[in-house]
């Protein structure tokens, strides 16, 4: 098991989010959530259950406190927002077939569209 420490991502302009903010959010949405679920299923032999969500990679959820090996993200913003300050959306069962689990970023406009940046896994 390896924790992941998540910098703080919240630097924002009058133009909306920063260069910073929008690549914090890349390493996170595509590697840092990624990695830390696959710790999570290595030691639970299974991924957060969509009412657990990402609050499993940090701290135990009860029924599953004897495996669980975490925590799998460390930091003062060990869940960081989005860079619009929104919770990153964890989806279990996924809606893409053959895979377990989607990660969502809302975008600017918080309402899921087709647009959104979609990590399933």
């Amino acid at each position: 098991m390896r924790a992941r420490i998540l910098i703080p991502l919240a630097t924002f302009s009058i133009f909306g989010c920063s260069q910073r903010a929008m690549q914090t959010h890349e390493l996170a949405i595509r590697q840092i959530f990624p990695a830390a679920l696959e710790d999570f299923r290595r030691d639970v032999d299974r991924y957060p259950t969509q009412e657990e969500g990402l609050v499993a990679l940090v701290s135990p959820p009860p029924a599953i406190r004897s495996v669980w090996r975490g925590p799998y993200l460390k930091g003062a913003n060990a869940i960081p927002p989005d860079p619009w300050l929104r919770p990153y959306v964890y989806r279990t069962p996924s809606r893409v077939k053959g895979k377990s689990y989607d990660l969502l970023c809302l975008g600017p406009d918080g309402v899921e569209t087709p647009d959104d940046v979609i990590v399933s896994r």
